[in-house]
C-alpha cells in the first residue's frame, strides 16, 4: 500500500500560483491579504486537505493557538450553541482552536489551575456564576480576556441588552391589561437572572405596583428551572394565588409554568397569559408558541471572537462593552386582559 503524500503549505500555494509568504499570511489571519485572494487559498486547502498543524505553529510562534471558553451551564443548554458556532467561526478561520471548559468538571483542579495548565492564549468566560476562585484568577490574569453577560473592570465584555429587553416585555404585558403579573426570576447568583430580576423590580415601581413575593418563583436550579417553576405554579394553584401572566427569565421555565397551568385547566393565553425570554427554537414547537425575548445569539458569539481575536492579533489592550439588542418576538401566549 502507497502512502498518502502530506499536503503541505508549498502545494497549496503551488495550486494557488501565490508566494508562500502569502498563504502563510493568509493561515495566521494577517489583513494584508485580499478577500479574493484569502478566499482563494481557503478553498484550496479545503480542497487538497491541508491544515497546518498546530504544535509546528505552536513551535514557529511560541504559541498554543488555545483559546479557553468558560461556562459553569451545561453544555447541552440551547442557548449556547449558536453562539459558539459562531464565536468558532470566527476564531478557526484565523487558526485559534476553542477548548471547552465547564466550571462544575474541575477532575480535582480549580478554574484557574486548569487555564494555567492548558497555556492558554486567551479566555471567553460564558454564562459564569462568577465563582470566586474565577473572579480572583481574572483580576490576575495575564492573558487577554472577555466575558460573555456580565462585566469585569479588567476586561471587555460582551452584553445583551437583558435589562431593556425584559422592561419592554413587562411593558407591553400592560398596555394588553395585565396588571398582576407574576415574575419566574431563575438563580440570582448569576448576572443575567439579576439583569432581569432588577428589571421587574424597576417596572413595578414605575407602575406604583406593590411587590408581591407570593407569585415570584425563584430556582437555584439544583432541580431544573422547568421543574421548578411546574411546581411553584401548582402552589399557587393551589392556595387560588394564580396572577393574570407570567413573565418568565427563561423560556425553559415558561414552558414549566403553561404545563402547570394546562394540567390545572387553565388556559394559555385566554386564562393566563405566559411570555419566556432567550427564543430558544425548541420554543416554536410548544403549544401555544411562547412570545419571547429573542437575544441575537450569533451576533453575540461573532462579537466575543472578534473582541478577543483583536486583543491576540493587534494587541489591543482597551477595555470595552459591546452591547448586543434583544427583540421581543410576539407569537401565542399572550392575550389581552380587560381593565
Amino acid at each position: 500500500m502507497v502512502a498518502r503524500k502530506k499536503i503541505t503549505i508549498y502545494d497549496v500555494a503551488r495550486a494557488c500560483n501565490v508566494s508562500y509568504a502569502t498563504v502563510s499570511r493568509t493561515l495566521n489571519g494577517h489583513p494584508d491579504v485580499s478577500e479574493e485572494t484569502k478566499a482563494r487559498i481557503l478553498e484550496k486547502c479545503r480542497e487538497l486537505g491541508y491544515s497546518p498543524s498546530a504544535q509546528a505553529k505552536g513551535l514557529a510562534k511560541n504559541k498554543s493557538w488555545l483559546v479557553g471558553v468558560v461556562f459553569e451551564d451545561s453544555f447541552e443548554n440551547p442557548f449556547w450553541s449558536k453562539l459558539l458556532t459562531n464565536m468558532r467561526s470566527v476564531l478557526e478561520t484565523h487558526g485559534y482552536e476553542l477548548i471547552l471548559m465547564n466550571e462544575n468538571l474541575g477532575n480535582g483542579r480549580s478554574i484557574a489551575e486548569r487555564i494555567a495548565y492548558r497555556s492558554l492564549e486567551g479566555l471567553i468566560v460564558a454564562g459564569s456564576g462568577q465563582k470566586l476562585d474565577v473572579i480572583e484568577y481574572l483580576n490576575e490574569v495575564r492573558i487577554p480576556v472577555v466575558t460573555i453577560n456580565f462585566r469585569l473592570k479588567m476586561h471587555s465584555a460582551v452584553i445583551s441588552a437583558q435589562y431593556k429587553g425584559m422592561r419592554e416585555m413587562l411593558d407591553y404585558l400592560w398596555e394588553r391589561g395585565h396588571r398582576r403579573i407574576g415574575f419566574a426570576a431563575g438563580d440570582l447568583s448569576t448576572t443575567s437572572a439579576r439583569f432581569r430580576f432588577n428589571a421587574y423590580k424597576a417596572f413595578l415601581e414605575s407602575r406604583n405596583v406593590e411587590y408581591d413575593e407570593s407569585i415570584v418563583i425563584f430556582s437555584d436550579f439544583t432541580v431544573g428551572p422547568r421543574t421548578d417553576c411546574y411546581r411553584e405554579v401548582c402552589r399557587m394553584v393551589e392556595n387560588g394565588n394564580v396572577p393574570t401572566a407570567f413573565c418568565c427569565s427563561y423560556d425553559i421555565m415558561a414552558i414549566g409554568v403553561i404545563e402547570a397551568l394546562q394540567e390545572h385547566g387553565f388556559r394559555v393565553p385566554e386564562d393566563v397569559s405566559v411570555t419566556g425570554f432567550d427564543d430558544l427554537e425548541c420554543i416554536q414547537f410548544f403549544h401555544p408558541k411562547i412570545t419571547t425575548i429573542s437575544q441575537n445569539r450569533e451576533l453575540m458569539g461573532i462579537a466575543a471572537g472578534e473582541e478577543i481575536l483583536s486583543k491576540l492579533e493587534h494587541r489591543n489592550d482597551s477595555i470595552r462593552t459591546i452591547s448586543i439588542p434583544t427583540e421581543i418576538v410576539l407569537r401565542d401566549s399572550v392575550a389581552d386582559r380587560m381593565i
